[in-house]
């Protein structure tokens, strides 16, 4: 039986931090979403710190469920990490591969080159069911294109990483619905509900992934207008009564660097705030017409804001 070629791929960057800085970053993958542009959501599937079997000190294993778009489309799979903090490498490889691959892996190699500078490397290595050529084209394309996507961000935000810090911050807005949770978050269309029209309006199909599981709707803006550099967000729903849930959108900016400032971080807030609160109204409206009358629910908008 004729075995699938393998393909390998090399991407790399010079980043003026330090190797301990960039290895740091690419660490923290549940944080990946604010941070790289194709990553939607990461979810930690393991307990953080299992120690690699056979492996010396320091190096441990996790699993991760990732989303990430690939050339435009939403894609889902299934990861295990091996993290060698002390040589500064993170192997992985797709244990339930996303079609139209079988086979995904790949190292992280984070090296120094002085006190405040170090080069990253990204290998991958991967496979694709029947060996199509469009489907091998389609997945070098999106490895190319998310790979040196990553490491450009990458090599910025290690070299002011306590920058980021400032320049992120997030803030919820809440409705109380008369309806189960489950009934609620079936209503949670975010592409139907989210205003299209302003200043902030996505450059393309805006992100999004349904957790039923969690009760939660996840969704990324693809390349935000100015002074947005990244904005990811969730609705999520919670209990609240028999007959009634709180439905709460929390959304995540990160700002550009040149636009940061009082003034600018409270225009954001009210303009994707006046967002959330117009979505959130049509939601409350659609199961209004659904129920055929007025709904009976207690107070209006809750809002809450961390700096």
């Amino acid at each position: 039986m004729p075995t699938e070629q393998v393909h390998r791929t090399s991407h790399r960057v010079e980043a003026d931090a330090a190797a301990d800085t960039v290895y740091g970053l690419l660490a923290d993958a549940e944080r990946w979403p604010l941070l790289f542009p194709p990553n939607v959501h990461v979810r930690r599937l393991d307990p953080p710190g299992a120690a690699a079997a056979g492996s010396r000190s320091g190096v441990r294993t996790e699993r991760l469920a990732l989303w990430a778009t690939a050339n435009g489309t939403l894609k889902h799979w299934t990861s295990r990490r091996v993290l060698d903090p002390a040589a500064r490498r993170i192997s992985f490889r797709q244990e339930v591969p996303a079609a139209p691959l079988s086979g995904m892996g790949g190292v992280w190699i984070v090296e120094p080159l002085g006190p405040d500078r170090s080069r990253v490397t990204l290998l991958h290595d991967f496979s694709v069911a029947g060996d199509r050529p469009e489907d091998v084209a389609w997945v070098l394309r999106a490895t190319d294109t998310n790979s040196r996507a990553e490491l450009d961000r990458l090599a910025r935000l290690a070299a002011r990483p306590r920058r980021l810090e400032g320049l992120l911050f997030s803030f919820t807005d809440s409705l109380r619905v008369g309806a189960p949770a489950g009934t609620a978050l079936d209503l949670v269309d975010h592409t139907a509900l989210w205003p299209a029209a302003g200043p902030r309006a996505a450059a393309g199909p805006v992100a999004v992934l349904r957790l039923p599981q969690e009760r939660r709707v996840v969704f990324k803006t693809p390349d935000p207008a100015a002074p947005l550099a990244v904005h990811t967000g969730s609705w999520t729903v919670t209990d609240d009564g028999p007959d009634a849930a709180t439905v709460t959108v929390h959304q995540q900016v990160v700002l550009r660097t040149e636009a940061d400032g009082p003034r600018v971080r409270q225009d954001v807030r009210e303009e994707l705030g006046r967002a959330a609160r117009t979505a959130l109204d049509r939601l409350r409206d659609t199961h209004a017409l659904i129920l055929c009358s007025g709904l009976r629910e207690s107070a209006g908008f809750v809002t809450g804001e961390r700096l």
